[in-house]
């Protein structure tokens, strides 16, 4: 591989929102048993099978989104190890957890 190609590839990954999702790149925050708000994660990784009663944030134009309806997740329990990720220039910004534990990524 010619140090050019290296160099595009690199550039690419760096550039990918989709990427930086998946590595955390903005941290990220354990979510036990209750109601969290005012956050920006664009994903959740389930830790435990678990239940979500509320999950809500916002699309890329600012307007609100119940991710619960988006993924098709109302009423049923998580499996452990799930992993739910937002699309670019979404957010999710508050929500319940019943029972269970998350990690929300920014």
């Amino acid at each position: 591989m010619e140090q050019g190609q290296l160099q595009q590839i690199l550039r690419a990954i760096a550039n990918e929102p989709s990427m930086n999702k998946v590595a955390a790149s903005g941290g990220s925050k354990y979510l036990g048993a209750a109601a969290f708000s005012g956050e920006s994660f664009t994903s959740l990784y389930i830790r435990e099978d678990s239940t979500i009663s509320a999950l809500s944030g916002t699309d890329g134009a600012g307007t609100t989104v119940n991710w619960l309806t988006q993924f098709g997740i109302s009423g049923i329990t998580l499996k452990a190890g799930d992993l739910y990720i937002v699309p670019d220039g979404c957010k999710i910004v508050s929500g319940t957890i019943a029972t269970g534990t998350a990690i929300g990524y920014r």
